[in-house]
């Protein structure tokens, strides 16, 4: 009798079914990284999400995941399309290149409605919200304690994840404000009344426009009312 010829499709069911890969699979690797990122960034695994764009060119189904090791050439954890690197000592293989783009969620400020420049910042306008972020370039405010005392530098739209460079420190005295100026040189002291040409705070040095000479001074801004020139 012939012997009958299976469809290759079956004959390759059957050897998956008799000779199981025990190794590593695409879940599995993408579980790998978000593990090693969850803890460059000190973040749950949950919060991480990997994409991976070029897999490792070595096939790696017949390593288990534990000898696996994966590294990365750059210091500060960062997020988006980069290279990492994977390694199986055990198995002799060293630095096989592959490329993953990352996201992490994280809890951060975002604005309630449009913030107008100048604003001052609290929980009227700014909520914190788990967003999912693809850079961290600009940084982006984390903290709600990092919003005390601060303003906006520009308008910020609603929805809009804050950045850094978007808020600056709410100033102690504004711009066009009458401030007392002293002036001391030994045992005397003068004070005159002035105008602030910038918006300053404590500790700041500022230009300011004495009212009786129309000259132009630089000061040290002492308190909300007063500066002093130094000599």
């Amino acid at each position: 009798m012939k012997p009958t010829r299976l469809p290759i499709s079956v004959f390759f069911l059957l050897m998956l079914f008799f000779n199981p890969v025990e190794g590593i699979n695409k879940q599995q690797l993408v579980s790998l990284v978000k593990g090693y990122f969850a803890n460059q960034f000190n973040v749950p695994v949950t919060d991480v999400v990997v994409n991976i764009v070029n897999p490792p060119r070595r096939d790696l189904s017949a390593v288990s995941i534990d000898k696996i090791w994966v590294s990365s050439r750059t210091k500060i954890p960062r997020l988006g399309y980069q290279s990492l690197w994977l390694s199986v000592p055990s198995e002799g293989v060293y630095q096989e290149p592959m490329s993953v783009r990352l996201s992490v969620y994280k809890t951060v400020a975002v604005a309630r409605h449009t913030i107008a420049r100048n604003e001052t910042l609290s929980g009227e306008n700014v909520v914190f919200k788990r967003v999912l972020l693809s850079s961290f370039d600009p940084k982006p405010v984390t903290e709600i304690d990092s919003l005390n005392g601060f303003i906006s530098r520009q308008v910020i739209q609603e929805g809009k994840v804050l950045k850094q460079y978007m808020i600056t420190v709410s100033p102690d005295i504004i711009a066009g404000e009458k401030v007392k100026v002293l002036l001391s040189r030994g045992t005397l002291t003068v004070i005159a009344n002035a105008r602030i040409k910038s918006d300053a705070c404590i500790g700041d040095k500022v230009r300011v426009v004495c009212d009786n000479t129309r000259k132009t001074l630089t000061a040290r801004v002492i308190n909300k009312d007063t500066v002093m020139v130094e000599y």
